[in-house]
């Protein structure tokens, strides 16, 4: 269930990454993850998308904060 700010994430569809993947994982709780997405939401541009194209690489083959 979701609180009423949260549905601000739902703005954009799902994609195969994200700002939470790349800089916390799962060290961070539901409500960190949707403060990131909301992040890029609002502020969502071609050099973000990059940014994290490029630091999912790292994150994935390091498994930092994967469990």
């Amino acid at each position: 269930r979701y609180d009423l700010w949260h549905t601000e994430r739902l703005e954009v569809p799902p994609g195969l990454t994200g700002l939470w993947q790349v800089e916390a994982r799962g060290d961070i709780d539901f409500d960190e993850r949707v403060r990131r997405d909301i992040a890029y939401v609002r502020n969502r541009s071609l050099a973000l998308d990059l940014s994290i194209l490029l630091r999912t690489i790292p994150a994935v083959l390091l498994q930092r904060g994967a469990y």
